[in-house]
């Protein structure tokens, strides 16, 4: 087992060490909540920076648009990603309303290339106001709920529930906070206002940065095949039969410069699917990772942060890389991705080509 070898050459177990342990990265510091859980802590151990928590807007489910669409988020402290959101906000609005009200909102699908439908979590609702996976709804699409508000005073949430594809997008950022009040939380005069801090905590099993440049496996390979950085025929055939399985584009690129996986079940058969990947396609191990979640429904969770630049880790170069005396880590990789202008835009214009060329195939 220990000495298995790919066609291309990679060993199992070099494959398993450099990615469970990330050769190129070295942890300094724990993920924790992510962004902003610290920010309602004392000072932080060892000093470092503090950033503000985020408290999503408030917002009342009458007449209410809610809108799933990708777009660029604040993690904390300036650092943006890339996610999926409602309304723009990770997390979305919360919404907030009293019992006898009636939510009347309207769902629109601006995602890339996947259907969805929003459920409301804990919220007592009709079949047709429930967010069933066959009501999902494709790009493009909207759906209209209107219902009574049913429940006594308590924190729900909101979240995509199409099939198979629920916790991705939910990982991608999808979900948001349902407050119900009434009149018997009135007379508990509990804490309200400033006082009252609505938080979303997600647990993973799959972790890692997403990439700094591309958006799919079908953009990494027609960049690969530009670069030739594989055997082209072997990348191509690899994607036709992604193609064919219905595997879609804009699913998402990892970095893999660090990658952090709970021992699970489910996370072993992804970690034995992935390599069985690399095995019979591209050593390019990016190209095979998000097919793979994708094949067995699990979603993986974006680091945040840039991949070279992380407050989390730190970047260690290898291979072209090389870092000099008296050179930083960010000069190195400034000089490595900055690219002329006009060099940049004739290997975007390749790559392009490369990727219509792939796809019509």
């Amino acid at each position: 087992m220990s000495g298995t070898k790919s066609p291309n050459g990679v060993s199992r177990r070099a494959f398993l060490t450099a990615t469970a342990g990330s050769a190129a990265m070295f942890a300094a510091g724990s993920l924790g909540g992510f962004a902003t859980a610290t920010a309602l802590a004392g000072k932080p151990v060892g000093g470092g920076t503090r950033n503000p928590l985020y408290i999503p807007p408030t917002t009342s489910p009458t007449s209410l648009t809610l809108t799933e669409a990708p777009g660029v988020v604040d993690l904390g402290g300036g650092k943006l990603s890339k996610a999926w959101a409602y309304n723009g906000g990770l997390p979305g609005p919360t919404l907030v309303a009293r019992k006898g009200d009636t939510a009347t909102i309207t769902l629109k699908n601006d995602l890339p290339s996947e259907p969805t439908i929003t459920h409301w979590h804990g919220m007592l609702v009709d079949h047709k106001n429930d967010g069933h996976p066959m009501e999902a709804i494709g790009p493009g699409g909207i759906y209209a709920y209107s219902f009574p508000i049913l429940n006594r005073a308590a924190l729900n949430w909101y979240h995509p529930h199409p099939h198979m594809l629920t916790g991705e997008q939910v990982a991608l950022g999808l979900a948001g906070g349902f407050i119900i009040r009434d009149g018997l939380e009135d007379t508990l005069q509990l804490p309200g206002g400033t006082r009252e801090v609505p938080l979303v905590l997600r647990d993973t099993d799959l972790a890692t940065f997403s990439h700094p440049h591309r958006a799919c496996a079908y953009q990494e390979a027609a960049a690969c095949l530009v670069t030739e950085r594989d055997d082209p025929a072997r990348i191509r055939a690899q994607m036709r039969r992604y193609q064919a399985e219905g595997f879609p584009r804009d699913h998402g690129l990892p970095g893999i410069t660090a990658l952090l996986r709970r021992h699970t079940p489910a996370v072993r058969a992804f970690n034995e699917l992935w390599w069985n990947e690399i095995q019979a396609g591209s050593y390019r191990d990016q190209l095979s990772f998000p097919y793979v979640a994708w094949k067995l429904g699990l979603a993986w969770t974006p680091i945040p942060g840039h991949c070279y630049y992380s407050s989390l880790f730190t970047y260690v170069p290898h291979g072209e890389l090389t870092c000099e005396d008296g050179i930083s880590v960010e000069d190195v990789i400034r000089e490595h991705d900055g690219r002329r202008p006009a060099e940049s835009v004739a290997v975007d214009r390749d790559v392009a080509d490369a990727l219509a060329d792939l796809l019509a195939q």
